[in-house]
């Protein structure tokens, strides 16, 4: 009994011990949603939240409604630029878009592909962040596409965004293949 009295209280005091580390994180996310907002605002972008992705549908073309809506288990073809967002677009961390990148830059980009990217729609080969938004996309639509870190990277660093980093993107869809 005294054992598991005992067993209680260590798991107590250890959740009480994370309660401020999760309270900092709740508050990194809440600024970095203020930040996006006021960024869209801003600019007077027209906008929706899923699931926590803030996507503004910046370009469709105009036989959209002729087009197939990319969904789960399509195949989606598309051109991305990324970039750590901290109230507005900081710097460019990743794309496949050659020309974003040409002349200078501190990027090393020896292993990127410059092919437009290919995945399908569920399995998993792209942060979740970035798949929500491409659901329900077409052909020739741009998206510009904001995620807080909890959707993007997290609390890990990669390459050269810095952990807990908010993002934007710009997608370009190519190709949606039922």
């Amino acid at each position: 009994m005294k054992r598991r009295v005992l067993g209680i209280m260590i798991v107590a005091l250890l959740a009480m011990a994370m309660l401020p580390s999760c309270q900092g994180d709740d508050e990194n996310v809440e600024k970095q949603e203020r930040l996006i907002g006021l960024y869209l605002e801003k600019y007077e972008l027209p906008y929706t939240v899923e699931q926590g992705v803030y996507k503004s549908l910046v370009h469709r073309v105009a036989n959209a409604d002729e087009l197939p809506v990319a969904q789960l288990g399509d195949s989606l073809v598309f051109r991305f630029a990324g970039y750590v967002f901290n109230g507005a677009p900081t710097y460019l961390f990743y794309t496949n878009n050659r020309y974003l990148i040409e002349g200078d830059t501190i990027l090393n980009t020896e292993y990127w592909s410059f092919e437009p990217k290919r995945i399908k729609l569920g399995d998993g080969s792209i942060i979740k962040g970035l798949e929500i938004p491409l659901l329900n996309s077409k052909v020739g639509d741009s998206l510009l596409v904001f995620l807080t870190s909890e959707l993007g990277f997290g609390d890990e660093s990669m390459g050269v965004v810095p952990e807990n980093s908010a993002m934007m993107y710009v997608l370009n869809v190519d190709e949606v293949i039922k």
